[in-house]
């Protein structure tokens, strides 16, 4: 018998064994536990990490995506805009060149003074109220572009304008020839307030005009 098996005998033989055996499997536990945490740490550690590159990614694609959108968004606006100030100013461009085209057909027409060679007076008459006419349907086809407060002060200068040269073209269909006094009086007096009109209230109508189209293009360079 050897010394070691004297000693587990005298130590109590098989219990002693069994112990030992228990406390090495422990060991031998607790070390591969303690591996096994410390590798699925790592793993967990790198996942972590892994999430979180591929989580700011993520974020700085979307972020990108939608500053791309943006960006984009911004341009269409700016086309947009650029194009409806584009089409507004050859609104304005036009309307203005109506009604100063119709101002003087009908300062052509109201006159005191008419001139040897020039048409007559109903025919100054007709092309008078056809710019007006030409005006005010221009006007009515194109105010979605216009402020309405804009709209509102060229119909107001228009039916000013139209409502003289309809008043003096009553009075210019009749012959002076066999006219009692009176009546020549009352269409000399309706002829030089029409004049008086065109040379002041229409005037500062067309001066206010002015102001807000030319605030409505905004500066010229």
């Amino acid at each position: 018998m050897t010394i070691w098996e004297t000693m587990v005998l005298a130590l109590g033989g098989p219990a002693i064994l069994i112990a030992a055996m228990a406390f090495l499997a422990k060991s031998l536990l607790t070390q591969w536990f303690a591996r096994e945490l410390k590798a699925y740490e790592a793993t967990l550690t790198s996942d972590v990490k892994a999430f979180e590159i591929k989580l700011k990614a993520q974020a700085d694609s979307s972020a990108e995506q939608l500053k791309s959108e943006l960006q984009r968004q911004a341009s269409d606006h700016q086309i947009r805009f650029s194009r409806l100030h584009e089409k507004r100013a050859e609104v304005i461009a036009k309307a203005y060149q109506l009604l100063v085209e119709a101002l003087w057909d009908m300062e052509s027409f109201v006159s005191p003074v008419q001139f040897e060679g020039d048409k007559s007076l109903p025919e100054k008459y007709t092309v008078a109220y056809n710019k007006l006419a030409d005006l005010y349907r221009y006007l009515d086809v194109h105010q979605l572009f216009l402020p309405a407060s804009l709209c509102a002060a060229l119909q107001e200068i228009l039916n000013e304008m139209r409502g003289t040269v309809i008043q003096v073209g009553t009075y210019t269909r009749l012959d002076n020839d066999g006219l009692p006094d009176h009546v020549l009086q009352q269409k000399w007096e309706i002829q030089m307030k029409a004049w008086d009109k065109l040379k002041t209230s229409i005037p500062d109508a067309r001066k206010a005009l002015e102001t807000e189209l030319r605030a409505l293009l905004g500066p010229v360079s």
